[in-house]
């Protein structure tokens, strides 16, 4: 099996194809205890895996994401108004927020090109980094919020439920995290994630509602 290809780029290690037990162990090993994984940048320069000290990744990550705004625009995204645009380029990436963005446009993403050609995605967040990602999109693209009630409470049963408890999920992240726009400071907002952990567990039928 070939091996993934492994480049390093200020102070950040990025891996490109599929990765073996092999590798993945060296690389485990050759990395720092505080090193991060971070999807964002992997996503933004189109890797397998992205890792670093979170200010190495941090710092890379702002530095791509400043050449993606201010390189040409793909001609494919010329009928996106320019903050749609934007975010499609470098915005952070997540399934739960592509599939808000794609029922907003009809505008199928490259993670959504495997699903039939008349099915719309349903991905929601299951955590506090997704919902955090969900919630800077309707920042990014304010057109978007006035419709994101009703647009995404027809997505599935679980976004209908989640749109209703939107309200109160972002008010006690705010308080609990106010700087949650922070690439790393999601990580704090326990009390968000036992409230989204709980509409979740209700949707699937797991847990009775109170």
């Amino acid at each position: 099996m070939n091996e993934a290809r492994v480049e390093t780029r200020d102070g950040c290690t990025l891996v490109f194809g599929p990765l073996g037990l092999r590798q993945l162990g060296k690389l485990t090993m050759a990395g720092a205890s505080e090193d991060v994984l971070s999807a964002d940048l992997a996503h933004l320069v189109d890797a397998t895996f992205a890792f670093g000290s979170q200010a190495a990744v941090d710092a890379l990550a702002a530095r791509v994401r400043a050449e993606k705004l201010a390189a040409p625009r793909p001609p494919e995204l010329a009928g996106l108004e320019p903050a749609a645009q934007d975010w499609v380029v470098a915005g952070e990436f997540g399934l739960s927020a592509a599939a808000i963005f794609t029922r907003m446009t009809g505008m199928k993403l490259r993670c959504h090109y495997a699903l039939p050609a008349d099915a719309m995605p349903t991905a929601f967040p299951h955590d506090t980094a997704d919902f955090r990602r969900c919630r800077l999109l309707l920042e990014a693209v304010p057109s978007f919020a006035p419709r994101f009630v009703e647009v995404m409470t027809v997505a599935s049963p679980t976004w209908a439920m989640l749109v209703n408890l939107w309200p109160t999920l972002c008010s006690t992240m705010d308080r609990e995290c106010p700087d949650w726009r922070s690439p790393s400071e999601h990580a704090a907002c326990h009390e968000t994630y036992k409230q989204l952990r709980e509409v979740l567990q209700h949707a699937a039928g797991e847990t009775a509602w109170v």
